[in-house]
C-alpha cells in the first residue's frame, strides 16, 4: 500500500503525486474517496510520467479500468461543481 496526493480527476482517470516508482503500462488498484460520493475501488493503467525530482514526488496520470457508471456520474458531478 502506498498513499498518494491526487491532483486531478475526470469520468477517464485520475493523476496523483506518488513516490513509487512506476512504468507506463503498470497496473495498480486505485482506492479513494468520491467527494460528496461513494469510497471507490478501481484497476487504473499508469499512462504518463512526469518526473518531479525537486519535490521527490512523480506526477503520474491512469486511466481508469471498468469504472463503474454510478462512479463515472459521481466523478461527473463533482467535476462540473468547480
Amino acid at each position: 500500500y502506498s498513499l498518494g496526493k491526487a491532483y486531478e480527476i475526470g469520468e477517464g482517470g485520475i493523476s496523483l503525486f506518488a513516490k513509487q516508482d512506476l512504468k507506463i503500462g503498470d497496473m495498480v488498484v486505485l482506492n479513494f474517496q468520491i467527494p460528496n460520493g461513494d469510497f471507490v475501488s478501481v484497476r487504473g493503467q499508469v499512462r504518463n510520467i512526469k518526473k518531479e525530482a525537486h519535490k521527490n514526488f512523480n506526477l503520474v496520470g491512469f486511466s481508469f479500468v471498468n469504472m463503474s457508471f454510478v462512479a463515472k456520474r459521481q466523478i461527473r458531478t463533482y467535476v462540473s461543481s468547480k
